[in-house]
């Protein structure tokens, strides 16, 4: 007998293979030898997957008795009515796990701004006037929060320096205006 786990392992791989990806080619060798380190591995995997999807009976032709074409109208009846019961469980926790993943993915960009915006208000903005009577403004950043900031993302980067540049544009304006 064939693990389950090796069965749901090759039925994945033969999803990959039948896709048409660019890994198909290489699934289609897992497969080979999978199927020669497990005989019978396919067949198994073909039950599995008409478990897990079943086709409807195929409609067969009306020249049959009436009675016989009614219940089977019943039974395909019934078993999509069975079939629709089933579904909105599925519909439910697909909407949970999509609210669940847009919720995650934007506290962690709330924190990613959140943190973005503490390196931004390390940055220490002088300015100064030079003997030649020219203006400098400068932005220090501390060696240990450059190192830090070093590690974020492109998105937490851009928005350090939008917000490091709002405060240089706000000293220069300070400047100017004295």
């Amino acid at each position: 007998m064939i693990p389950e786990n090796i069965i749901d392992k090759y039925v994945k791989v033969w999803t990959l293979a039948d896709s048409g990806a660019p890994e198909a080619h290489a699934a289609r060798k897992i497969m080979q030898t999978m199927e020669h380190k497990y005989p019978g591995i396919r067949q198994q995997a073909q039950a599995l997957k008409r478990a897990m999807n079943p086709t409807p009976p195929p409609p067969e032709p009306e020249s049959r008795p009436w009675e016989d074409v009614y219940a089977d109208q019943q039974r395909r009846k019934e078993w999509e009515q069975s079939r629709a019961r089933q579904q909105p469980q599925s519909d439910w926790r697909t909407m949970a796990t999509s609210a669940f993943n847009y919720a995650s993915q934007y506290a962690y960009q709330a924190f990613g701004a959140m943190e973005a915006d503490n390196i931004a208000e390390r940055v220490r903005i002088e300015s100064r006037n030079n003997s030649g009577g020219s203006l400098s403004v400068i932005a220090r950043f501390d060696p240990n929060v450059l190192n830090y900031a070093q590690h974020l993302t492109a998105v937490q980067k851009e928005m350090i320096s939008s917000l490091v540049a709002a405060r240089v544009k706000e000293e220069l304006m300070f400047r100017l205006n004295e």
